[in-house]
């Protein structure tokens, strides 16, 4: 091989490895579907405690709480004023596919077309602390995810992430749908196309 071909072909490889996409590339946002679905599956286990405890599925002052905490952890963590809205809109969709998911749930239970439970783990003790930390990893994957989410794949990465975490497409799960929804509205389409 000739000098000069060998340096072409290094400076192939070199414009190559600069547009490739990082190798972590579709990681975040793979994490951050994970987290979603292990946060729906967990509602499962908050409308079980509800429905033996006869509790409401609202409960507005633990969702402010919720909300209130996630924009106090995304300033601790430097995101400025626009980004912690940001927070704040992807935890408000969390809360409204958890509660999709629970009222899913109790219709099925109260029309007997599905059993109701027997019994559920604690919701101060075991089920919470669990959200929690889901929670906080879902904050911790946010920026990356965002960044993960721009160009022209963001949509493809979306879907991909989406299977990869098992869910279904949002049109054919209402929870899935609202747990997505501001996700998709930032690749630019709806959240039942997503």
């Amino acid at each position: 091989m000739t000098p000069r071909l060998s340096r072409a072909l290094g400076a192939v490889a070199c414009l190559l490895a600069l547009l490739a996409p990082p190798a972590w590339a579709g990681e975040s946002l793979d994490r951050l579907a994970g987290l979603m679905a292990e946060r729906l599956a967990v509602m499962d286990d908050v409308a079980a405690y509800k429905w033996l405890h006869h509790g409401a599925i609202e409960d507005a002052p633990r969702e402010v709480a919720l909300l209130e905490a996630m924009e106090r952890k995304a300033a601790a963590r430097g995101l400025n004023k626009a980004k912690r809205a940001e927070v704040r809109a992807f935890f408000e969709a969390q809360i409204s596919a958890a509660k999709v998911r629970q009222r899913a749930h109790f219709a099925a239970w109260k029309k007997g077309a599905a059993t109701p439970p027997e019994s559920a783990p604690d919701l101060a003790d075991e089920i919470r602390p669990r959200l929690d930390r889901i929670g906080t990893a879902m904050l911790d994957t946010l920026p990356r995810a965002w960044l993960e989410l721009q160009g022209s794949t963001g949509r493809a990465e979306l879907r991909a992430a989406r299977r990869l975490a098992g869910l279904p497409p949002g049109r054919e799960d209402p929870a899935v749908e609202a747990a997505f929804a501001p996700l998709c509205k930032r690749v630019g389409v709806a959240a039942n196309k997503c």
